[in-house]
């Protein structure tokens, strides 16, 4: 009996030691058990990986639409001194702050092409405007230009802001059915950033015989009416009545 215990005592210890040892190397057929235990853990961190990839791909294209609708934002909207004048800023109307001043030295291109000064056109009086095809009051007001240039009362310069090239310009005028006014253009908008940085379209100066400013206009006004034709009698330049 003792011996028969004792062995007894040795499978025991036996099977407590393979017991111990399972916790390093488990026996296989406790793999199952410790896999289907592991399985749930697994799971959930696969579903975290995924989780964190899908949000990454969302905020990746959140931010290209975001860049786009930026990009297609900035390519519409005009530069800061290319804004349109608003009559309610209490801005529009004639300004006689410059009066006196000669008319800016800055440079544009002709209807050839070539470059202009305001100094150029000394010895006349001219009516310097300057306007855009995205403007909607400079093109409210183009017309009433088209027929003051075509009374001949005052030479009408009307400077183009667009930074697109001349051929659009000069369809837009044949569009407008503008016969009179030439497709004069200020691309890189030094005519406009000499008269300041806070210029508005459109806006229109009236320079005298000898090169210096009269006034300015900000905002659309109609170049037939008989306020303009009092403004532009300023510099001897009022058209012919009838």
């Amino acid at each position: 009996m003792a011996g028969r215990g004792f062995q007894v005592d040795l499978m025991t210890a036996a099977a407590e030691g393979d017991d111990s040892g399972n916790e390093e190397n488990p026996h296989p057929r406790h793999a199952g058990r410790l896999a289907a235990r592991s399985r749930p853990r697994q799971l959930a961190a696969a579903r975290r990986r995924n989780y964190r990839l899908g949000m990454r791909l969302l905020f990746g294209s959140v931010l290209a639409l975001s860049l786009g609708a930026c990009h297609q934002q900035a390519q519409q909207t005009p530069p800061s001194n290319q804004t349109a004048a608003n009559p309610a800023e209490g801005i529009k109307g004639v300004h006689r702050d410059d009066k006196g001043k000669p008319a800016p030295a800055a440079a544009f291109s002709g209807p050839d092409g070539k470059p202009v000064k305001l100094a150029d056109l000394k010895g006349k009086p001219v009516l310097v405007n300057l306007w855009a095809t995205w403007c909607a009051p400079c093109v409210k007001e183009l017309p009433t230009l088209d027929r003051l240039a075509q009374s001949g009362a005052v030479e009408v310069v009307a400077v183009s802001q667009d930074t697109a090239p001349n051929a659009s310009v000069v369809a837009f005028l044949k569009e407008h059915r503008i016969a009179t006014l030439k497709p004069y253009q200020d691309p890189d908008m030094a005519l406009s950033g000499a008269l300041g940085p806070d210029t508005v379209l459109p806006t229109s100066i009236l320079i005298d015989a000898n090169g210096k400013e009269v006034w300015r206009y900000v905002g659309d006004l109609d170049w037939t009416s008989a306020e303009a034709a009092k403004l532009l009698g300023e510099a001897g330049a009022a058209p012919k009545a009838g």
